[in-house]
């Protein structure tokens, strides 16, 4: 169960620290070398980087909290 917990903590994390990111980026979009919209405004904020750890954190969140629902009370 704490395991559960814990996976479900980090997936929270990892999406609030994405939208955080992409929120930035929506907000500062440009024109970035060619690149425009929301990726134009995350390279310019150089938040791409953040983005990409917050998202590997939401996946093993998710991967976490899945895993511990399958095996149950073992």
């Amino acid at each position: 169960m704490k395991r559960f917990v814990f996976g479900l903590w980090l997936s929270l994390l990892g999406f609030l620290g994405t939208m955080t990111c992409l929120v930035c980026g929506a907000q500062h979009s440009c024109d970035y070398n060619g690149l425009s919209g929301v990726w134009g405004g995350l390279e310019d904020t150089q938040l791409y980087i953040p983005l990409l750890v917050f998202l590997l954190v939401l996946i093993w969140g998710l991967f976490v909290a899945a895993r511990e629902s399958r095996r149950g009370n073992k």
